[in-house]
């Protein structure tokens, strides 16, 4: 089969590329080049032992190469976000291994630790320690305030006791645990002289140098799950395991050489999400990552589109399937969202990355808004694009080395980690209101009734405004539907939790949808001319694609039958003459790594070697059907 040629990019491939990837330009590309060692070549059929221990060298090697440090945090943050989006392509498990070990544990330790703990630090990035994030408990997911694990003090030996107190209490998923982490950030409630002072979280041993369970320290391990297989994700509790004082991460609270507790912090839950701080960073390294699977997914199954032919007008297999209608509608959509939510995330990323301990509330509150709202839609985006594309890739899109069903799992790992998604949309949309009842957020004031008069199919900027207005509107609804049930005498509780799902589900994304559309639209401005098109063509094709297939706006009358079924025309037409041509070019600027694609069915656009060629000798169903990738395979094993 001759090599696919998609017609010439109507833009400037390298400029786009410079916007999806907003930082760290020269350290992307260098991981691009390290992801193209053998060392990264996927293997299937292995064991689950390989499989671990494959995840662990994977991390250990780009902890040598220095491609992320826990020191980033203080020294360029944007670049963990950057190391995670990258390996996101790649990898699912040592992608979440990396995000425990250096943003999770490392993070935590470098926030809430102080010069006494520094020195673990260096261990991190040179992987002599590893470390676990010992939060959730097996009873306490969603309410980890009330978990039951306690840390005692015992004044006579100026020690911490940890102790599970219960089957619930135990430590659950906790990656890293079940074979490889030698360190614990294990959080408790801290009992003083008989007070309760709240949750706080303590370094802790749980491994000696053999390898072997610290005493008094159990751990399970979780074994197989649907996917993501290289984590080690185990079960922890402990039986009366004594800690030196120095144990305590102390940023905010400590117990002084005296046997004194002191906190900075009055109260206990201020205690808790002072120290559950680090999950907000967690959940951009989650949108991150999976931001990053999601182009993985769409570039494998839009390439693949355009060199699988089948029946053509001739009746001949003359025409490749991505000309089809059908397979545009499905996949060129999904290609504008996730630009959409890439420039959505650059918003949240840099919030997060310029906020400190002197962060006024109110800047603060932003932050944790867009932490909030951007990993849900991420994620939620990226089990759509893992499963339409392994869909629409056919029996290709089954096998497991085209990366489809690896893609499906850690979507799925992402969309309930760091907070469940839907949890997490209603704390947006609970603190948006608060945001609006304290003046520190302002909703747009787009006259409601001029929308029908508005060109959402021809007027990008028209379909911004009503993203905006979706937003205003549905905040509006909330507060109207909050006021009435709770003067008929509904709770807050009640009105919230039973009889306002839908609604505040709707508020947090249409929040979230906004600051997205706001942040394209100014990047269409700044960009030059022909970057500036096909941000408008992305931009425009994502909006109208969500504006006609969410029904709120119709539904309560804000636009028209006709506004709604011209925005579908138009949307069909841009696919179809626009963006469907240009499509491949798009996946060119995201800069997949080679090896995303060399051994998929897409290998064969612009280059040689595809799916074709894959199958033409006995390739053992995996993805060493050549001398070069089986050699890179002995070397590898070699290695171990």
């Amino acid at each position: 089969m001759a090599p696919y040629t998609p017609p010439p990019a109507s833009f400037d491939v390298v400029e786009l590329k410079r916007v999806f990837d907003h930082d760290n330009f020269e350290k992307r590309d260098a991981y691009r080049a390290l992801a193209d060692e053998p060392l990264f070549v996927p293997r299937h059929n292995v064991s689950l032992s390989y499989e671990r221990e494959l995840a662990l060298d994977r991390l250990k090697r780009v902890s040598e190469t220095k491609m992320i440090s826990v020191f980033d945090f203080e020294r360029n943050p944007l670049n963990i976000m950057a190391a995670h989006e990258l390996s996101g392509m790649l990898d699912p498990s040592f992608t979440t291994k990396m995000t425990v070990q250096y943003n999770l544990f490392g993070g935590t330790v470098l926030k809430l630790g102080t010069a006494r703990h520094r020195k673990i630090l260096e261990g991190v990035d040179a992987m002599s320690v590893i470390g676990c994030f010992a939060l959730t408990e097996l009873g306490y997911g969603n309410n980890a305030v009330e978990m039951e694990t306690t840390a005692v003090w015992d004044a006579k030996t100026k020690e911490f006791i940890i102790n599970t107190p219960s089957v619930i209490a135990q430590k659950y998923w906790i990656t890293n645990s079940a074979v490889h982490a030698n360190y614990a950030v294990v959080f408790a409630q801290l009992i003083f002289n008989g007070t309760n002072e709240g949750i706080h979280a303590f370094l802790v041993r749980i491994r000696d140098e053999s390898g072997a369970p610290c005493p008094g320290v159990s751990i399970h391990d979780m074994g197989k799950k649907m996917d993501c297989n290289g984590v080690d994700n185990g079960k922890l509790s402990f039986e009366h395991v004594r800690c030196p004082r120095e144990a305590l991460l102390n940023r905010w609270s400590d117990v002084d050489e005296q046997g004194k507790f002191s906190s900075t912090i009055t109260n206990r839950r201020g205690r808790f999400l002072k120290v559950a701080d680090q999950l907000l960073a967690g959940r951009l390294c989650i949108a991150s990552m999976i931001l990053g699977s999601a182009k993985s997914s769409l570039g494998i199954a839009l390439r693949f589109s355009a060199t699988r032919e089948t029946v053509g007008a001739s009746g001949r297999s003359d025409t490749p399937i991505l000309a089809y209608q059908l397979q545009q509608l499905a996949l060129v959509p999904l290609l504008a969202r996730t630009a959409l939510l890439n420039c959505g995330a650059h918003v949240a990323k840099r919030a997060w990355a310029k906020a400190g301990p002197e962060t006024p509330q109110e800047e603060y509150a932003e932050v944790v808004r867009l932490c909030c709202a951007i990993k849900p839609l991420v994620t939620w985006h990226g089990e759509r694009c893992a499963s339409v594309a392994r869909e629409r890739c056919g029996g290709q899109g089954y096998l497991s080395v085209n990366r489809m069903a690896q893609n499906v799992g850690f979507s799925h790992a992402g969309i309930t980690a760091e907070g469940d998604n839907a949890v997490l949309t209603q704390k947006v949309a609970k603190e948006l209101l608060a945001a609006i009842d304290n003046k520190s957020y302002k909703l747009t004031t787009h006259d409601a009734r001029q929308a029908k008069q508005w060109d959402i199919a021809g007027d990008v900027e028209a379909c911004v405004k009503l993203m905006q207005l979706r937003e205003t509107v549905l905040v509006q609804k909330l507060q109207k539907d909050l006021a009435g049930l709770m003067k008929s005498g509904k709770s807050l509780y009640e009105a919230w939790m039973f009889h306002l799902s839908d609604t505040i589900q709707a508020t947090a994304v249409a929040y979230g949808e906004r600051i997205c559309a706001d942040e394209m639209l100014r990047l269409t401005k700044a960009a030059s001319s022909g970057t500036s098109r096909i941000l408008t063509t992305l931009l425009h094709v994502s909006l109208l694609h969500t504006l006609t297939t969410t029904p709120i706006l119709l539904a309560l009358n804000i636009i028209t039958p006709e506004q709604h079924n011209s925005a579908r025309t138009r949307l069909e037409v841009l696919v179809r003459e626009e963006l469907g041509p240009q499509a491949l070019h798009v996946v060119d600027a995201w800069g997949l790594p080679s090896q995303v694609l060399r051994e998929t069915p897409a290998a064969s656009v612009g280059g040689t070697g595809g799916w074709d060629e894959f199958n033409a000798g006995d390739n053992r169903g995996e993805v060493f059907g050549t001398a070069g990738r089986e050699s890179g395979r002995k070397d590898w094993k070699a290695k171990l």
